[in-house]
This record gives structure tokens, C-alpha cells and sequence, in this order.
């Protein structure tokens, strides 16, 4: 919200800021547009909003893992998913595997974390890898992927 007035016709430019764990969607109301920021003309009262979409945020496995290793990934759950695709890299960035994890098969709702141990015909030989997360929800459809997180197995 804005005090004192523009002058009809003066352009303002409105930039949105994404906090942590969050991705921008859109802007709408007197604004539209998919970009980091929008111009409004005013020639008027105007009411925009930059809408946000909350992301997984990946825990573990960081760095180099435990000797064995569990084979267990963590990440923080979305409100209103009931899915999730894990997806894991290796180090030279290529897809090596992709897992549907239901919401309830990680024991995850928006106020915990997502835990799925990966079964063991997936194969993680010594090496660097690096892994990632998208969350599926009936309503909006896919969100968007976390951040790469990287590890280590020796």
C-alpha cells in the first residue's frame, strides 16, 4: 500500500522479494506477468500482489555421508502435497534415478520433514552425487525444485 497519491500516469515499478523456501509464481490484480518486476501505470487506486509458492528444502544427505550410509534422503514437506519426485545426479549431472514418493509413503505434511530411505536395487556406487526435489499437489499442480544438494559417498 501506498500514501500520498501519484501523479496520473507516472509509471512505478514494483520488484518482488522471495524469502527462503519459497519460489515467485506470478503477479496478479492490477498486474500481470511472470517476471522479477512489473510496471504499473497509475491512473488510479491499483492493488497488486506477488504470489509465492513455498519449496521443499532438502536436508540430507549433504556432504560426505556416514560409512554405510543409511541411503536415507530428508527434505521439509509442502503444505497440501501429497507427492514428491526425488530425483539423484551423478557427478557428471546426469539423471541416474527418479522415485515418486507419496506424502505418505515419506511421513511428511507441511509441518515435518519428508524421510524416504531409498530401496536397495537402486544402485549408489562411491562417489560424488547430488539430488533434488519437486512436490506434486493435487490443485496447483507440480511445484517448483528445490535447490541441488550435494554428496559424497566414500
Amino acid at each position: 500500500n501506498c500514501a500520498g497519491g501519484y501523479t496520473p500516469g507516472t509509471v512505478v515499478s514494483l520488484t518482488q522479494t522471495t524469502n527462503l523456501g519459497y519460489t515467485f509464481l506470478n503477479w496478479s490484480g492490477n498486474a500481470s506477468g511472470y517476471g522479477d518486476t512489473v510496471n504499473v501505470t497509475m491512473n488510479g487506486n491499483k492493488s497488486v500482489t506477488a504470489n509465492f509458492r513455498q519449496k521443499s528444502v532438502l536436508i540430507s544427505p549433504d556432504g560426505t555421508v556416514s560409512s554405510p550410509w543409511d541411503r536415507t534422503f530428508e527434505w521439509t514437506g509442502v503444505p497440501g502435497s501429497t507427492a514428491y519426485l526425488l530425483q539423484i545426479y551423478n557427478s557428471a549431472g546426469t539423471l541416474k534415478y527418479q522415485v515418486g514418493v507419496t506424502a505418505t509413503e515419506g511421513g511428511c505434511d507441511a509441518d515435518t520433514s519428508c524421510v524416504y530411505n531409498l530401496i536397495s536395487s537402486i544402485r549408489l556406487v562411491s562417489g560424488d552425487w547430488s539430488w533434488q526435489v519437486r512436490d506434486y499437489n493435487p490443485t496447483t499442480g507440480y511445484g517448483p525444485f528445490s535447490g541441488k544438494m550435494y554428496f559424497t559417498i566414500p
